[in-house]
């Protein structure tokens, strides 16, 4: 019985997190951020579908409410069938640079509307990915929160 009752609590979290997620670009992209988080995802449009060798076009709209510093970290989690393929944490402004984003750190708070190109490789395997990217600064507070669901 106790067994039966840590398995509804657990799945009643569970559902409870995933409704704080708002979904867009028609349900691939989650921003599962909040109202303390010092970026706001206003929106995400996605032009083209992931095919493999192919570009695809992302437009993100939002605000940093507060200055992103040096310091601050991404993690991108990437995973196709259950199986972790990435895991990587990196510093957000090396990334910025490295990226060729357009935008250096400090990163003010300000009106954000970027368009990026992914570029899909070639050998990616067919299939349905789950991504995850998280950001946080240097204190280890939540900068944005992102869950992307994909099929290529």
């Amino acid at each position: 019985m106790k067994f039966q009752s840590i398995l509804f609590t657990l799945f009643a979290a569970t559902q409870v997190a995933s409704e704080s997620c708002k979904k867009m670009a028609g349900g691939v992209v989650s921003n599962c951020g909040n109202d303390q988080d010092a970026f706001f995802l206003k929106n995400v449009k996605l032009m083209g579908k992931p095919a493999r060798g192919s570009e695809l076009k992302i437009q993100v709209d939002g605000v940093v409410r507060e200055t992103i510093n040096p310091g601050a970290k991404v993690t991108i989690k990437i995973k196709r069938q259950g199986r972790t393929l990435i895991n990587i944490t990196k510093d957000i402004c090396e990334l910025l640079v490295e990226r060729k984003i357009g935008y250096k750190c400090p990163v003010k708070a300000q009106k954000i509307s970027k368009t990026h190109v992914l570029k899909i490789p070639g050998y990616a395997p067919r299939g349905d990915y789950d991504i995850e990217a998280s950001g946080v600064n240097k204190n280890n507070r939540r900068i944005f929160k992102v869950n992307i669901k994909a099929t290529i």
